[in-house]
This record gives structure tokens, C-alpha cells and sequence, in this order.
């Protein structure tokens, strides 16, 4: 085993043994350094490797008054000549899936969206829509009468029941099947739903020593499956299953160190069934 002297801030020299391949599933590459000197000399390179931010451990020698201290360094070891190429580590990235859990109002569920949806965005389509949603929250309240829109006076006013409401909406084109659950759930005191949603994960990381900077395009922006795969992602990242239908919205990515001389860099997708184009444009 070959081996060098080195001294150690003008102190008696430690040995370091020739450097060993190695690889860690956070980081990626890396090279093994070994040292192996009397224990005040391993000491004090241990915490000048700590400060650093190079990971390092101290274990007992071959002799019985000598310490071995390790560290990892970043990158791929050439074996001819014993020196440690940085830039040839390999970024590490990985995807994971977590559940997300929120709840969103019962007015935005898909179905009860859709039938509202029939209705247009037209002057006369969004003036149904107020008046219908009206109607129906005044019946929730419990009140029998409201006012009748078409009197400037505010004098006369309209019966409600359900059946009238319920005629409304088959005027208007709409299911009436759909609203009748929906004046039951609305009755029952039911004001919101927690939709199936996934949260994708991407985290890399990278060397201190690589220069690397993550993508900022389309944060924001709600992207499709087939966007989400220009991303980098494919279904054999991940051992459960994702929706391939439906939109996920990019967050910017969050960069921070690790401590350990490699940083980390995760951007999450956020997943959802539909959304507002209002709100978040056409999808990517």
C-alpha cells in the first residue's frame, strides 16, 4: 500500500494513504482520503477538515498510539496519477412522490364546475350564473323569499323552494341530478372536499465544486404530462403511480447547502385535475 509523508502545520508529519474509489448515493462520486498520525495531529486535521465542510471521521490506527482519520472529497479518483477530479462527479438527481392534503370549496368541485361551465362567459352566461349561485345561497339560508331582481324599487319579491330552484336550472340547460346532490350536501352543512392530489419532488445534488444552475423556466405555470417529462421525470423514477392526465403547477426551485460540501437543489410540481386559466394561464 503506497503511502505519502506530509507535515502538518510544521509538526511531525502523518501519513496519508493512497487514496480509495468510492460513491455515495446522496452526493455521488467520491474519493476516500486517509490519514493515519498521532491523535493531537489527527485532531487538529479533523477540525480543519470540519470547517471545511468536508465529511470526516476519526477511528483508531494501526498502532497502538496512532488515529486513522477519512474523509470524502467530491469527485472521481484517477488511479495513475492519485489526484481527484471534481468536475467529473455525477449530480445526483432524484424524484419522489408524496400525498398532498387540502381541502377546496364544494363550488369547485369538477362536476359542479362543469355544469356552470355550460353556461358561458358571456354577459347573459355569467348573470345566470350569479343569479342561480344567489338563489341557491339564499335557499341554504333558509330564507323562503328573496328579492325579485327585475323590480327597481326593491318592493316585490320572488318565492324559493327548492323545486323552483331546481326549475331554474333545467331552464338554464343544466343537470338538474347534479344540483339536487348539491343542495343536499350544502343542507347537510358540507362546504368543502379534499381532491386525490400528489406533490413530484425533483432534488439534486451537487458538488460545491460543480458549477451547475437550475432551471427557472415556466415556474408558475401549470405544465402538462408531457411538459412534466421534458422536466427530466418518467414513470420508472418512481415505484407508485401518477396521474398522466391533468396539469402540474411548477414552484421555483429552493437552493440550499447541505453542510457536507455538496448542495441541494429541489423543485416541486403540485398537481391538480383543472384550474383556472384566469389564474394560471394555458398550460405549457
Amino acid at each position: 500500500m503506497s503511502e505519502k509523508w506530509i507535515s502538518h502545520d510544521g509538526q511531525a508529519p502523518i501519513a496519508e494513504r493512497e487514496a480509495l474509489p468510492a460513491y455515495d448515493p446522496v452526493s455521488g462520486d467520491s474519493a476516500q482520503r486517509r490519514w493515519e498520525g498521532s491523535r493531537e495531529q489527527i485532531r487538529a486535521m479533523f477540525f480543519q477538515l470540519r470547517a471545511q465542510g468536508i465529511r470526516c471521521r476519526m477511528t483508531e490506527g494501526s498502532g497502538e498510539m496512532s488515529y486513522l482519520l477519512t474523509a470524502d472529497f467530491g469527485g472521481v479518483l484517477n488511479p495513475s496519477t492519485g489526484e481527484i477530479d471534481p468536475t467529473a462527479t455525477t449530480i445526483v438527481t432524484e424524484w419522489t412522490s408524496d400525498p398532498a392534503t387540502f381541502s377546496k370549496s364544494i363550488w369547485e368541485l369538477p362536476v359542479v364546475v362543469r355544469e356552470f361551465d355550460k353556461l358561458g362567459d358571456d354577459d347573459l352566461g355569467l348573470g345566470n350564473a350569479r343569479k342561480l349561485r344567489n338563489y341557491i345561497d339564499a335557499l341554504n339560508r333558509g330564507e323562503t323569499t328573496i328579492p325579485d331582481p327585475s323590480d327597481e324599487k326593491g318592493l316585490k319579491t320572488l318565492q324559493l323552494s327548492t323545486a323552483i330552484v331546481l326549475a331554474l336550472v333545467a331552464q338554464l340547460g343544466m343537470s338538474t341530478t347534479v344540483f339536487r346532490l348539491l343542495l343536499k350536501d350544502l343542507a347537510r352543512g358540507v362546504t368543502s372536499w379534499s381532491p386525490a392530489a400528489w406533490t413530484l419532488r425533483r432534488t439534486r445534488r451537487i458538488p460545491a465544486s460543480v458549477s451547475f444552475v437550475e432551471s427557472s423556466a415556466n415556474v408558475g405555470r401549470m405544465l402538462t404530462y408531457g411538459a412534466l417529462l421534458s422536466e427530466g421525470f418518467h414513470l420508472a423514477a418512481l415505484r407508485t403511480e401518477v396521474p398522466t392526465a391533468g396539469f402540474w403547477h411548477k414552484q421555483h426551485p429552493v437552493d440550499r447547502p447541505l453542510g457536507d460540501g455538496t448542495r441541494e437543489v429541489v423543485t416541486e410540481y403540485w398537481w391538480a385535475e383543472a384550474y383556472s386559466t384566469f389564474i394560471y394561464g394555458l398550460p405549457v
